[in-house]
């Protein structure tokens, strides 16, 4: 998560789109964390963490590949499909 501050740099409308996506990234990793409380640790929302970064860091064109990655790993969270959510992220 240290790492996702990386994300925000650029000036005006980059800085802004940047840190929106640090926002989501947040949002989403905790959301995910919160999921997989259950004693098993927390592989999905690492996983998350790392694949939503390396994602926004190829490049714009990447950026809504992130954004449908986390809809995609919280939706199989949420319908209680952990190893569906693992499985997404090495995909």
């Amino acid at each position: 998560m240290a790492a996702a501050a990386q994300l925000v740099k650029g000036y005006g409308e980059v800085r802004r789109r940047m840190t929106a996506l640090l926002d989501r990234l947040l949002e989403s990793v905790t959301a995910a964390a919160a999921r997989e409380a259950e004693g098993h640790g927390f592989p999905v929302a690492t996983g998350l963490a790392g694949a939503f970064r390396r994602l926004v860091l190829a490049g714009p064109e990447s950026e809504q590949r992130a954004l449908a990655l986390a809809a995609e790993v919280l939706d199989r969270l949420e319908r209680k499909e952990r190893e569906a959510a693992l499985a997404a992220l090495t995909s």
